[in-house]
């Protein structure tokens, strides 16, 4: 159990630590166009120099998604170089770079757009494409890596396709491949985006419109980038009006945030909060455990913005088709009242460094309070926490974690998935999502998918509260609308102009 609960410690942290000090990495020599030689001084200055749109970065890290970048300059990096396929509100892979794909078995052949070029001239090619692949894949720091761990090998199959090999069969995989392109040429990291990085004229770097993308013209000719010195001044920045757009991170609310003029845009995320729960406990059966669930108000439980659900899987998620729920209210079972001993007391244990997560467990043990359910909330530092994970010392546990875009709760419900810290198992659970990932087309994949949702509303083995939702905050000076989604979180920024 220590491997397991040590992966829940790395997704926890994430999650508690948000935007709190992306690592100090390196800078790539970037093919820029040399307008000014001096070097860019760290900070926010009095005046950002620039009366169109501006955006914030780190100029201590690098930009190329293909190594290591931190959150912030991993944003901003999605404006310079695209991805093989993209994401939408419902998180369903849609064409990119790739043009079209097609199944067989565990094998997706991928078409790449004819005529589609780097910013240095070059054209893009399958090899292109296999290359960024492996070298995310084989990068453990790099932020792509966790979606790729589910490539088995992937080659290219003449200049414009390429093949991937996947451990399983199973058509929402095509989602995990929204992973950038970059050509290595030299010290040089290329893209192929809507945006190409240029010297400002002042020793920094700014983005400008690259009238070679495929996707068309770019609206919003250019992009000052002011370097920030720590993850606080992002936030500073767009408070005072010196950067123009803002994604919120995971522990903050809109509110900090507010000023004149600003709009939000909330967009999809596969950030699940939840109870684990012990499943070792006899008492904490499956009509234990549905009873439990069946007693939240999850409504009232949801940070701002999230999606309620009372199952693993995101309610608006393409494959669910009205099979997930809102808000978890389902009909009483007339046997609930019998099925858990009102005089135990529950041990809900929570993380005391997450003051968010701590305001929530006491919210739950209230609510399990008016149907006479005691539950002792008990406050644990992280390493406590850690071990009572994986020694079992609780009943129920705040939890959250991210899922990938393509909805693998295998390592809630598997004997050795790694957040299963009670060694949970159920056969015919199980079972469910074997047939969803061997489902060869669409239809029959959401009906794979609605048989899981049942098969997870009997067992329960976990209680899902909601899913939180991404917000991108957009400053007077942004004309038009953006349409962000879960991982790149500034879609349409050059058509908003």
């Amino acid at each position: 159990m220590r491997r397991a609960a040590a992966a829940l410690a790395a997704l926890l942290l994430a999650a508690l630590c948000g935007c709190g000090g992306d690592p100090t990495l390196f800078v790539p020599s970037m093919p820029v166009q040399d307008e000014g030689q001096e070097q860019q001084t760290a900070g926010i200055s009095a005046d950002n120099g620039s009366d169109g749109l501006t955006l914030v970065w780190f100029s201590g890290e690098t930009l190329d998604p293909t190594a290591s970048p931190g959150r912030t300059n991993l944003k901003i990096s999605t404006l310079i170089y695209d991805t093989l396929v993209s994401l939408d509100e419902r998180l369903a892979p849609t064409p990119a770079l790739a043009e079209r794909w097609e199944w067989n078995g565990a094998e997706l052949t991928l078409y790449l757009r004819d005529g589609v070029i780097f910013h240095d001239g070059s054209e893009l090619t399958a090899d292109d494409a296999v290359r960024s692949i492996r070298r995310m894949a084989e990068n453990e720091d790099n932020p792509y890596c966790a979606a790729l761990g589910c490539v088995e090998s992937v080659r290219a199959e003449g200049k414009n396709a390429l093949v991937v090999t996947f451990d399983r069969a199973d058509i929402a995989l095509a989602a995990n491949l929204a992973v950038p392109v970059v050509r290595l040429s030299g010290s040089d990291a290329v893209g192929t985006g809507r945006y190409e990085p240029v010297n400002d004229g002042r020793g920094g770097l700014a983005l400008a419109a690259f009238e070679g993308w495929w996707g068309g013209e770019v609206g919003i000719k250019r992009i000052e980038l002011i370097s920030v010195p720590d993850s606080e001044a992002v936030e500073y920045a767009f408070m005072t009006g010196q950067s123009d757009l803002l994604d919120i991170e995971p522990q903050r609310t809109p509110d900090v945030i507010r000023r004149d003029g600003v709009r939000e845009y909330q967009y999809a995320s596969t950030d699940l909060v939840y109870l684990d729960v012990n499943t070792n406990r006899d008492y904490l059966d499956a009509p234990a455990r549905r009873y439990i669930s069946r007693l939240l108000e999850r409504e009232r439980l949801a940070y701002q913005n999230a999606r309620t659900t009372d199952i693993p899987l995101r309610p608006d998620w393409w494959a669910l088709s009205g099979a997930g729920t809102r808000d978890g209210r389902r009909e009483k079972e007339p046997e609930q009242e019998d099925v858990f001993d009102a005089r135990r007391r529950l041990k809900l244990i929570v993380n005391s460094e997450n003051d968010l997560r701590e305001e929530l467990a006491d919210k739950i043990a209230s609510q399990l309070a008016l149907a006479d359910i005691g539950c002792d909330v008990v406050r644990l530092d992280w390493e406590s926490y850690g071990a009572a994970l994986e020694q079992g010392d609780y009943d129920l546990a705040l939890c959250e974690a991210f899922i990938g875009a393509d909805m693998d709760i295998r390592c809630f419900i598997e004997p050795d998935g790694a957040l299963n810290f009670s060694g949970y198992s159920d056969a015919e659970l199980s079972g469910a999502v074997s047939a969803l990932t061997q489902a060869g087309n669409t239809a029959a994949y959401r009906a794979g998918a609605a048989a899981l949702c049942d098969a997870l509303r009997r067992e329960e083995p976990l209680i899902a509260l909601f899913f939180r939702s991404g917000t991108v905050a957009a400053g007077p000076a942004l004309s038009g609308d953006i349409r962000p989604v879960q991982g790149s979180v500034f879609a349409g920024l050059e058509k908003a102009g």
